[in-house]
């Protein structure tokens, strides 16, 4: 299987190196896409990740996995890629929010906070931005994380969180299947138990999908 694999805001494809090794040790292709919040806006990244996947799309089957903002990156360049090239077996979101962040508009004046996230910083902070993100249109799995803080000095309250994203946040109808571990947000890109979710779905899929012409 061809591997998509895209990081959060204010990470590198570095986060994915435990990961990447361990779906190689296993056969599989693993393809990193990197990027910068600092220096890039958001339409920017996602055009060169569209570009990205449609060379990926003619190497055969594949699977794209998302971390945080990677997977409302990969959910818009998806959609630009569209539907006459072929779309990713499913899509994986790893504690990706579906609409506006608490944390993103309680720092959107912040300026080191601006300096890092710039424009996609801006985007998590505003409602109208993000559900103007469309939709997956394949299988889509999600992961989120209940390792987070509870109570009277948390800002999520008593909702389950990461400790970045709420449950509530990465929430939608349209997730096909969603699984929540308890996982704090920035180690979901190396958790051993995603890999191993992911894993026996890929195996289950390369015995059961029809081959596809191209």
């Amino acid at each position: 299987m061809n591997i998509v694999l895209v990081h959060g805001m204010g990470r590198t494809s570095l986060s994915w190196l435990i990961t990447s090794k361990r779906f190689r040790a296993k056969g599989h292709s693993v393809f990193l896409f990197n990027y910068s919040t600092a220096k890039e806006s958001f339409n920017t990244i996602s055009s060169r990740l569209s570009s990205f996947l449609e060379d990926i799309q003619s190497k055969g089957d594949y699977i794209v996995i998302g971390h945080s903002l990677g997977g409302i990156l990969l959910r818009s360049a998806l959609h630009e890629l569209g539907s006459d090239k072929r779309q990713p077996i499913t899509l994986y979101l790893l504690g990706s929010p579906v609409k506006s962040a608490l944390l993103a508009r309680k720092l959107k004046t912040n300026t080191l906070f601006n300096f890092i996230t710039s424009d996609c910083g801006q985007l998590l902070a505003s409602q109208s931005r993000m559900l103007k993100i469309p939709a997956s249109q394949v299988e889509t799995v999600s992961f989120t994380g209940t390792r987070g803080l509870y109570g009277p000095f948390s800002p999520f309250g008593e909702i389950n969180n990461d400790l970045v994203v709420s449950e509530e946040e990465a929430h939608a109808d349209w997730i096909t299947t969603k699984h929540k571990l308890p996982i704090i947000h920035t180690v979901l890109p190396s958790s051993k138990r995603i890999f191993d979710i992911i894993i026996r779905d890929i195996e289950k899929k390369k015995f059961n999908r029809p081959k596809t012409a191209f």
